[in-house]
């Protein structure tokens, strides 16, 4: 229902290098060799932290486990924040903080360590007794990270129906964080029938208290209308609310309103300010973003180094577009040393994983044998790889090797089919292709 990372792309450049080619007895088809140069991120994120213990990325409420640094979630840097740090930036309340606001009687100073020191060492048994113990006496916390221990089986053989059960108990007594894990619980339908209502009832509770998890996870809803009529006034405040706590994501989502004018009016300025403390927390999609804007002077001063180096964050934490547009500046020696192999190298990164653009650009570079050995065959590979993600460039290219026979068994039936649907993209190569083919009757 939320927190799908929506990675539409629009290009803010191109370049484009032509050759023409001719056979005996036929007109010219020409090559055109384009290098996509800035894609841009457009949409926003919906990466979101799960519970205290460690990250957890959704797609489709499919859950993804990451590190418990902020560097490994699907977009981040090298300034490296520790699960503490993140949550501590969120204003998001930590163990050791909740335990002397949690109802009950007064606790031995062991036993509180035992709830601050929980999470860090969990499949200790006799801490697992312990916090079991703690829990049977009603405190929330104790009752939270307990039921995160069984929701991820460590020190305990997983079991969702009591992590529900633990959640549930902590999150009757108020507690922001296990109710918005809770939510998630229901969300997913993990330890419990799936509930949307429910989760987004909870997820509210726990936003009313300030968790800025929660208020990101909401602001994603209202931005999306999933469940909720859609309302970009509320994401705004409610991305607002989480960005006053230093939540990174919520920051990079709010950036992206005020670059796109969504449900506020445009402000790039206010944009880069938002990617820049995003970014500095080491989210790789603000990051790249940020590049992007230095890379084309949009809300600040054009600096092409700057935008290199933010590339490379990103690209280190193995973003694709990221990759693929430092890519882009090696090939071209845009705000570093011109150096084609590094390029390659980066298109290789980003290809394989399955980033249409890359993939494009990288079969250019088979089919011309630049820097690697030229590989008709693979230059094939790669264009239909880009192609059937829809990439017009990659279904004119592809179509002009089967019409010329570069390498591949010569089919006019194939180039027609595939510069006909360029062609409704309004690749204007792949139109005059077609106007060839038709003058050749072929």
């Amino acid at each position: 229902m939320f927190r799908r990372l929506l990675s539409n792309t629009h290009r803010t450049a191109t370049r484009t290098v032509q050759r023409a080619v001719s056979t005996p007895n036929r007109a010219p088809f020409t090559n055109v060799l384009p290098y996509q140069n800035f894609v841009k991120t457009r949409n926003f994120s919906s990466t979101a932290l799960k519970s205290t213990s460690r990250f957890t990325s959704y797609f489709q409420h499919s859950k993804v486990k990451a590190s418990e640094s902020m560097a490994n979630e699907s977009m981040k840097p090298v300034y490296l924040l520790g699960i503490v740090g993140v949550l501590a930036l969120s204003g998001v309340l930590l163990p050791a903080e909740v335990a002397e606001n949690s109802s009950g009687p007064s606790i031995t100073t062991a036993d509180k360590n035992v709830m601050e020191g929980s999470v860090k060492n969990k499949e200790s048994e006799n801490n697992f007794d312990r916090l079991t113990k703690l829990a049977g006496q009603g405190y929330a916390v104790a009752q939270y990270n307990l039921a995160v221990m069984y929701e991820d089986g460590q020190g305990v053989e997983k079991d969702a129906k009591r992590a529900v059960e633990l959640y549930t108990l902590s999150a009757d007594q108020g507690y922001a964080v296990a109710q918005y894990n809770l939510g998630c619980m229901y969300d997913s339908g993990q330890g419990v029938d799936k509930d949307e209502k429910r989760a987004l009832e909870l997820y509210i509770l726990s936003a009313d208290q300030g968790y800025a998890v929660a208020q990101y996870n909401l602001g994603v809803i209202y931005h999306t209308g999933q469940g909720v009529e859609k309302d970009l006034k509320r994401a705004l405040e409610l991305y607002t609310l989480s960005v006053d706590q230093g939540y990174a994501v919520a920051q990079y989502n709010l950036g992206v309103m005020y670059e796109d004018g969504q449900g506020v009016e445009k402000d790039a300025k206010r944009a880069v300010e938002l990617f820049t403390l995003s970014a500095y927390q080491g989210y790789a999609n603000a990051q790249y973003n940020l590049g992007n804007m230095y890379a084309n002077g949009q809300g600040v001063d054009k600096d092409a180094k700057r935008a290199v180096e933010l590339f490379t964050l990103s690209a280190d934490q193995g973003f694709a577009q990221a990759q693929y547009n430092l890519g882009v500046m090696y090939e071209c020696g845009i705000g570093v040393e011109k150096d084609v192999k590094r390029a390659v190298e980066l298109f290789t990164l980003s290809a394989d994983q399955g980033y249409a653009f890359a993939q494009f650009n990288l079969g250019i570079m088979y089919q011309n044998g630049r820097v690697v050995e030229k590989d008709a065959k693979r230059a094939k590979e790669l264009y239909t790889l880009s192609v059937d993600q829809g990439n017009a460039e990659a279904q004119y290219n592809l179509g002009l090797l089967y019409a010329l026979g570069d390498g591949i068994e010569t089919s006019y039936s194939k180039a027609r089919e595939l510069w006909t649907k360029a062609a409704a993209q309004g690749n204007e190569l792949a139109i005059e292709g077609l106007k060839k083919l038709d003058e050749l009757d072929l």
